[in-house]
């Protein structure tokens, strides 16, 4: 596992050469989004209320869901300069123009998976707002949620990722043949994923203490060495 992580990851740096530019401006635009969806919805509804804390929630999935369809677009980025191809800033917006409806049911139940994990947050800010709790305490528990949520998504999605892929890769595919596909073709492979996956850890806490500007870098290499992995499942698969 070791092993297969390391070559991936040296690819991807060579693949990258000279490319990290052209992200720039995608990546700046997904992160703008990102505040933005992490911000609005406890601006809008405090969550003073019951109305506003399921308001809260509502406007919380959709905007998860619209900001997961931005994602692909940067694996659209990735996917084209992986083959060599040409691409334009437009590319970021793909699963808006491209197979809408397939795409956006595969990231309907994965904004799912994760709204149901992120439950304990919602009640979290109902007693900050309430008092219960002080600032640096919502703050130092909504951290380990924060990582507590994006850890099981990632476990729970771990062999299902791929289906974004092959909808990229395979048209005519519909989102539930995608999904069976993805099972189908990491069948055996999970700790494997997870180790590819855990390998971006140590990225991930740097770009933090660089105030996120290093996400900037990690972004499209983990794009680019997921992309390489992708390859790998499907050129070893017999489907």
């Amino acid at each position: 596992m070791h092993a297969l992580s390391r070559d991936l990851k040296a690819q991807a740096r060579e693949k990258m050469l000279g490319g990290y530019s052209l992200f720039i401006l995608p990546l700046l635009l997904y992160f703008i989004a990102m505040l933005v969806v992490s911000m609005l919805p406890v601006s809008l509804f405090p969550g003073e209320t019951t109305l506003q804390l399921v308001m809260q929630l509502a406007l919380s999935f959709f905007l998860d869901v619209f900001l997961a369809m931005l994602g692909v677009g940067l694996i659209r980025i990735a996917y084209r300069m992986e083959k060599g191809e040409p691409f334009v800033f437009s590319e970021l917006f793909y699963a808006f123009r491209n197979q809408t409806d397939q795409y956006l049911k595969i990231e309907l139940l994965f904004t799912l998976i994760t709204l149901i994990l992120s439950i304990p947050s919602w009640f979290l800010g109902s007693a900050y707002s309430s008092g219960a709790i002080s600032l640096i305490m919502y703050y130092i528990y909504y951290a380990a949620l924060c990582a507590f949520v994006t850890v099981f998504s990632a476990l729970i999605t771990v062999r299902i990722r791929w289906s974004l892929y092959l909808l990229m890769d395979e048209p005519g595919l519909g989102a539930m043949e995608a999904l069976k596909k993805s099972i189908a073709i990491t069948k055996g492979k999970t700790l494997e994923i997870i180790y590819l996956m855990a390998s971006f850890i140590g990225f991930y806490i740097l770009s933090l203490c660089s105030f996120f500007v290093g996400f900037l870098y990690v972004r499209p290499y983990r794009e680019m060495a997921f992309i390489l992995y992708y390859k790998e499942l499907q050129e070893n698969s017999s489907l």
